[in-house]
Parts: structure tokens; sequence; C-alpha cells
């Protein structure tokens, strides 16, 4: 090689390091997950290390939440500490995909108080216990559940329509109250969006229905 010719950078040639959360691989029957740009991972978030070390994270919208013998909600007590890794990865340009079906919610946002649920303990314990729900929360975007799953919607989005459209069905939605809003949406059915995103950071927060 002359001195004209330049060798790549290592970020040109560097394969995306994307991490799947063992939770959504457990239900692909020991499929392996591969992509010919990335370096994929699927593993329990206490042992992936440091998550600012992914370009992508992609988990359950209530990873982390469970239930007690009465049913209750209960969580993980890992989940604090993936807060903290989630902020800091954001910082590092980190992108966050929450993939929600039939999740938990905090029930009537008939009347609402400042959680925009009518009732706070309700959507205080949805905080709690899933991975995915204090980040909308913090950008006054609400949850709901349909009664029947909703199996079409309108792509917002042309780069995610080939997975919507084989993919994108949840009994999921989400509205927006007083001064909330979505930074993106992708995927929406009368204007109530399924998949959207949040940016934050240098980083970002997608939500798609699965």
């Amino acid at each position: 090689m002359n001195d004209s010719q330049q060798k790549p950078k290592a970020s040109e040639s560097a394969q995306h390091k994307v991490l799947i959360a063992q939770s959504l691989a457990n239900g692909l029957n020991g499929k392996k997950l591969t992509h010919p740009n990335a370096e994929v991972t699927t593993n329990f978030f206490h042992n992936a290390g440091r998550l600012k070390e992914y370009d992508l994270v992609v988990l359950p919208f209530s990873e982390f939440e469970g239930a007690d013998s009465q049913g209750r909600q209960t969580k993980d007590a890992y989940k604090d500490i993936f807060d903290k890794q989630l902020l800091e990865a954001l910082e590092h340009g980190t992108t966050f995909c929450f993939i929600h079906h039939n999740e938990t919610v905090p029930g009537s946002t008939r009347f609402h108080g400042r959680s925009g649920y009518e009732s706070d303990e309700a959507a205080d314990a949805c905080s709690k216990t899933q991975a995915g729900f204090p980040w909308i929360a913090a950008q006054k975007i609400r949850i709901h559940r349909n009664s029947e799953i909703i199996l079409s919607a309108d792509v917002k989005r042309g780069e995610f329509g080939t997975f919507l459209k084989k993919w994108g069905a949840s009994y999921n939605f989400f509205d927006t109250f007083e001064d909330g809003k979505f930074d993106d949406v992708l995927y929406s059915i009368n204007e109530f969006p399924l998949g959207f995103t949040i940016k934050r950071a240098r980083g970002m927060m997608v939500y798609l229905p699965f």
C-alpha cells in the first residue's frame, strides 16, 4: 500500500454491536440470531457487561417485571442497575428498542393525576417494574391496552415497513397528555402510535409492537 492509499477507519470496518435480551431469545427455540453487519449477542443483562459498549439493545417493554403469589407486580433487583446503565449508554449514543405486545398498564386515564392516569400508585408500580415505562412517563406519554389485538396500522416511516407489516402486532397503543410529545411516529392507528421514538442525549429509545 502506497502513501496515497488510506487504511479504512476502525469505525468504518467495525461491525455494530447488538445485545438482545435473553428473555426474547428464549422464544426462538434455539435459533441463532445473526446479521452480516452486526455482532449479535443474546444474554441476561446482569451478564452482558456495560450497556454503553453496545450500539443497539433490544428488550421487552416489561423486562424485569414479575408477579408474587397474589398477582402483584414485582421487579428484578437488577432493574435499578439497568436504569443507571441505560442513562450512561444513551450519553454514548446507544439505541434501545423496547418491544411491546400485551403489557400491564396503569389503568384508566379518564381523570388523571400527575402521572397521566387515574391511579398514580399504579403508574408508580409500572415505573418500578417495567424497563420501558419510566422513559415514556418522563415524556408524558401514556400506554394503553386494547381489548383486541391490533394487527394492522399505518406505517409512517418506510424503513420500518417490512418489519412492521410482518411482525407489528400488539394490544398496546400510546398517547400523550399535557405537553407530552413523540419525537418521531413510526406506526399508528387513528392517530394513536404503536411505534415511535424518543431522543435522549446522544442516543435514542425506539418503541415497537411485536
